[in-house]
C-alpha cells in the first residue's frame, strides 16, 4: 500500500507530461480565484480527482485487460516487422523497410564496417529472431523458421568478412538457442520439434570452427573481423575493443557443453582472462586494446560502448556456467564501477581515465542503459533504479534514447536512434524486480512512441534523429530479437520464461541460454575454470590442436577487494521499497538532471495524460487502423 502523501501527485502527472507547457499546473494567478463559486468548486473537483487518483495509484492503475491490450500491440508490431522481413528482405540479412528490400554484405565496398561488421548473407534477422517465437509462445512459426534455416544455410562456407563480436551474438546465439528449445528433449518450453535432429547445432559448430582462427594471437585476444571462408586475411587490423573480444563466453562455453569439446569455452576464456589480467591497478579496463601487444590503446574506461558487455558476461557466465570465480571478478569489476565511475548524486556513470579514475568524458551513451537491468542481476536494486530514472527521463523528453547525450550541457549530440533495446531491458527487469507499475507505464510509453514513430509500410524504420522524426532505411535484427521481445515479457506477467526457476540468462543480443543437466555434468572435460586454470597457451598458436596440452599457473592471483555491499535502503527516502519510484524524493531530481522538464518532443503526452488521470481507454494522438 503506498502512503497517501499529496505532495506525491505533482510528480506523478509531471513524470507522464513530458511536455512542460502542458504541464504545468502550478500556476499561481490561477489562486486569485478561490473566492468565487467556481473556484470554490474547482478546489473541491482538484481534491476530489487528487483522493481518486492517490487510492487509484495504490490499488493498481494498469488493469490485466489493459497489460493484454499492449501485450498483443507489441505482438502486432513484432509481426509487422518479421512479416515485413520475410515477403521483401529474406534470404537477405535485414529489412529496409522504406526501400522495401533486404540487405546483406556490400561486397563492392568491403570498408563499409557499418554494414559488413553485422551483415554475413546468412539470413541473420532470421537466426536472430528464433527464440522470440518461443517468447510469443508461438509454436507453428518457431518451426517454420527452424526449418527454413536447415534448408537455407547448408553451411557458413560463405566468402563474408564479419566482425567475430556480432556474428557470434547474433549468429552463433540464435543457433544455439534455437536449437536448446528444438531439441528440449522433455519439452519444458513446450517447443520441441519432432524429427529435428540437431541440425542448428551443426550450423553452430560449423560457424564457430569458421571463427576459431580469429583467436590466434600473441595474446590469445581474438581479431576484431574475420572471413568466413579464408579466415584472418593478410593485414587485418590489430585494435579491437574490450566488449567486441570480452563477450563471447556465453555463446562459446554453450556450444563447448553441448558437443562435449572443450575448445570453445577455452579459447573464449583465454581471451577474457587476457583483458581481465590488463586491467589498471583500480580494477578499470580500456576501451579498445591490441591483441598482438597486448598495450591499451584507448584507456578511457566506461560501461558504454566498447566496453559494455564485458561487465554483462562476467556475471552473466557466473550464472550460466556455475563458476565462483566469475562471481569474486564481478565483485571487484562492480566495485570499481561503482567508486570511479558513478557520479556523486548516483544518477550518471562517466568515462575515466582507466588508470587513475579522474572524469574523462562529459558524455553518455545509449547502450550504458543496460546498466540498470545488469545491476538487478546483481541485487542492486536501489542503484538500479537511480541509473535507469535518467535513461526513463532522456525517453520523456525524446520519444527515444539519442545516441550521445551531454550531461554538462543536458543535450543530445548525436540524436540517431536505432531501436536500441538496452533501455527497455533494463526496465523489464526494474519491473519483475519491484512490481512498481511505474515501470509498465514507461513500457507503455515507450511502444506508443516505437508505433507512432517507426511504423511504416514495409517495416520498422530506424530514426535518423528523434527531433526531426526522419527515418531511416534499416530495420535492425535486434528490433525484432531485442527491443519486442523484452516489451512483450513486460506485459505478458504470466509467460513461462517469468517464471521458469532455472540458472538461464539473456545473452547481450537477447537469446535465451542455459545448460541441459549442468549439474550433472563431469568437471574433468578439460574445461578450464577458475584461478588455478588460468594459463598462457604458449604452445596454443593453431586453435585446432590438442586442447588438452600443458598448462601452466599466472605467476600471481588477482588482488581480491572486498565486496560491493549494496543497501536495498536508503537514508534519503522514507521506506523507499514501500513507495512508488514516482513518490521518491529524488524522481524530480533525475528529470532536472536530464533536462526532460523542457521536453522537444510532444509524441503523445495528450494520450499518456488523459489515460492516466480518467482511466485506461483506448486510442492515441496518432491512430492506427488496429487499434
Amino acid at each position: 500500500m503506498i502512503e497517501l502523501d499529496p505532495s506525491s501527485l505533482l510528480p506523478y502527472l509531471d513524470s507522464n507530461c513530458p511536455n512542460e507547457q502542458t504541464c504545468r499546473t502550478r500556476n499561481r494567478s490561477r489562486t486569485r480565484r478561490r473566492h468565487s463559486p467556481i473556484g470554490g468548486r474547482w478546489i473541491l473537483y482538484s481534491t476530489i480527482l487528487l483522493l481518486s487518483l492517490l487510492v487509484g495509484r495504490s490499488n493498481g492503475l494498469m488493469t490485466s485487460k489493459r497489460k493484454l491490450e499492449l501485450r498483443d500491440l507489441v505482438k502486432k508490431t513484432w509481426y509487422h516487422g518479421y512479416d515485413n522481413y520475410m515477403k521483401h528482405a529474406f534470404p537477405d540479412d535485414e529489412l529496409r523497410p522504406l526501400s522495401c528490400t533486404g540487405i546483406g554484405q556490400d561486397h563492392e565496398n568491403p570498408n563499409n564496417h557499418e554494414t559488413n561488421d553485422v551483415l554475413g548473407d546468412f539470413s541473420m534477422t532470421l537466426i536472430d529472431t528464433l527464440d522470440t517465437f518461443v517468447a510469443l509462445r508461438d509454436v507453428e512459426n518457431f518451426r517454420l523458421a527452424v526449418w527454413r534455416i536447415v534448408e537455407q544455410i547448408p553451411s557458413f562456407n560463405l566468402n563474408s568478412k564479419v566482425q567475430v563480436f556480432e556474428t557470434t551474438i547474433r549468429v552463433l546465439g540464435g543457433l544455439l538457442s534455437g536449437h536448446l528449445f528444438a531439441q528440449d528433449p522433455h519439452n519444458l518450453w513446450g517447443h520441441r520439434i519432432d524429427g529435428y535432429q540437431d541440425q542448428l547445432l551443426f550450423l553452430a559448430k560449423d560457424l564457430a570452427d569458421r571463427i576459431l582462427p580469429a583467436f590466434n594471437s600473441s595474446t590469445g585476444i581474438p581479431y576484431a573481423r574475420i572471413n568466413l571462408r579464408y579466415g584472418v586475411l593478410s593485414g587485418e587490423g590489430t585494435e579491437t575493443c574490450t566488449a567486441g573480444a570480452g563477450s563471447l563466453l556465453l555463446e562459446f562455453a554453450t556450444l563447448s557443453r553441448l558437443l562435449g569439446d572443450p575448445i570453445y569455452e577455452n579459447v573464449a576464456r583465454k581471451a577474457f582472462y587476457a583483458l581481465w589480467d590488463r586491467r589498471s591497478m583500480i580494477n578499470l579496463f580500456g576501451n579498445t586494446i591490441d591483441i598482438q601487444t597486448g598495450q591499451w590503446a584507448y584507456g578511457v574506461s566506461s560501461i558504454g560502448a566498447g566496453i559494455d558487455s564485458f561487465y554483462e558476461y562476467i556475471l552473466k557466465s557466473h550464472i550460466l556456467l556455475q563458476d565462483n570465480s566469475l562471481l569474486e571478478m564481478w565483485n571487484q569489476a562492480y566495485k570499481a564501477v561503482m567508486t570511479y565511475m558513478r557520479s556523486p548524486d548516483g544518477f550518471w556513470y562517466r568515462g575515466v581515465n582507466m588508470q587513475t579514475g579522474a572524469v574523462a568524458t562529459t558524455t553518455i551513451d545509449s547502450l550504458a542503459a543496460f546498466w540498470p537491468g545488469l545491476q538487478v542481476l546483481a541485487g542492486d536494486i536501489e542503484a538500479a533504479i537511480q541509473s535507469h530514472l535518467t535513461y526513463a527521463n532522456l525517453w520523456a523528453r525524446y520519444s527515444g534514447i539519442p545516441e550521445v547525450f551531454d550531461i554538462h550541457r543536458k543535450q543530445a549530440t548525436s540524436l540517431g536512434y536505432p531501436l536500441r533495446p538496452e533501455f527497455i531491458e533494463s526496465n523489464y527487469f526494474l519491473y519483475l524486480a519491484t512490481k512498481d507499475e511505474y515501470y509498465l507505464e514507461v513500457a507503455e510509453r515507450v511502444i506508443h512512441d516505437l508505433v507512432n514513430r517507426t511504423w511504416v509500410d514495409c517495416g520498422l524504420a530506424s530514426i535518423a534523429n528523434l527531433i526531426t522524426g526522419k527515418h531511416e532505411d534499416r530495420q535492425h535484427s535486434f528490433m525484432l530479437s531485442e527491443t519486442l521481445k523484452y516489451l512483450y515479457l513486460t506485459f505478458d506477467e504470466e509467460n513461462p520464461i517469468n517464471h521458469v526457476d532455472e540458472p538461464f540468462i539473456f545473452t547481450t543480443e537477447g537469446h535465451i541460454l542455459y545448460i541441459p543437466n549442468a549439474q550433472d555434468m563431469p568437471q574433468n572435460q578439460g574445461y578450464r575454470t577458475g584461478w588455478e586454470e588460468r594459463e598462457s597457451l604458449e604452445s596454443d598458436r593453431v586453435l585446432w590442436s590438442d586442447p588438452q596440452q600443458n598448462r601452466t599457473r599466472p605467476t600471481s592471483k588477482p588482488q581480491t577487494c572486498s565486496v560491493y555491499s549494496p543497501s536495498l535502503r536508503s537514508s534519503k527516502h522514507s521506506n523507499p521499497l514501500k513507495l512508488s519510484i514516482t513518490d521518491r524524493t529524488d524522481f524530480d531530481y533525475a528529470r532536472m538532471i536530464t533536462g526532460s522538464m523542457d521536453s522537444v518532443i510532444n509524441s503523445i503526452t495528450p494520450f499518456i495524460i488523459w489515460t492516466t488521470i480518467f482511466g485506461r481507454i483506448s486510442g492515441s494522438v496518432r491512430s492506427r487502423p488496429w487499434m
